[in-house]
């Protein structure tokens, strides 16, 4: 190789890190090195007993770091992810509650390599609030008289180790029921 080939090699190598290099991810037009998804909700879907006006209703979540480039680059604390905040919006045929947004603090590790394997990347399972108590009190909810069905989405936004952001969103079902 000349020197002047070998010019590119630094380039090419920060342009896939980035994301430049193809694929998809949660939020494509981030500059992190990493990009985290939701690898469970538990219960996969919540049950909201709307007469119980002092109870949030609650689903665990385990989120997973993911490097951009596993072939290029290795795990280092720089790819861990702090998500810092998360929202929740709704979406259905009845009356369903107005989105919120809650501070929290998850972090997600980037893990190790081994065998070529990443391992370890995965959070804690965190309980997050999926429909709030004071939404139980007030209109819409408090007025319902039938059980219906909705999709909450809950998006998780954070920074990685270098300061990038990152967000990736998942959904669950959520049943009101009156009684």
């Amino acid at each position: 190789m000349t020197r002047s080939t070998l010019g590119w090699i630094p380039i090419l190598l920060l342009a896939a890190g980035c994301g430049l290099g193809g694929g998809s991810s949660p939020n494509p037009q981030s500059s992190a090195f990493v990009f985290i998804t939701v690898d469970k909700f538990d219960p996969s879907s919540v049950s909201s007993n709307v007469a119980q006006k002092n109870t949030d209703d609650t689903t665990a979540v385990t989120l997973r770091s993911n490097l951009r480039s596993p072939g290029l680059t290795t795990p280092s604390t720089l790819d861990d992810v702090v998500i810092t905040s998360y929202s929740v919006s709704f979406s259905g045929p009845g009356p369903v509650p107005a989105p919120f947004t809650r501070a929290i603090i998850i972090r997600v590790p980037a893990g190790t390599v081994a065998n070529g394997t990443v391992s370890d990347n995965v959070s804690e399972a965190v309980t997050l609030v999926v429909v709030q108590a004071t939404d139980k009190r007030t209109a819409p909810l408090n007025t319902i008289t039938q059980t219906f069905q909705a999709t909450a989405t809950i998006t998780f936004r954070g920074t990685d180790g270098r300061g990038s952001r990152v967000e990736a969103s998942g959904g669950l079902v959520v049943v009101f029921t009156p009684s």
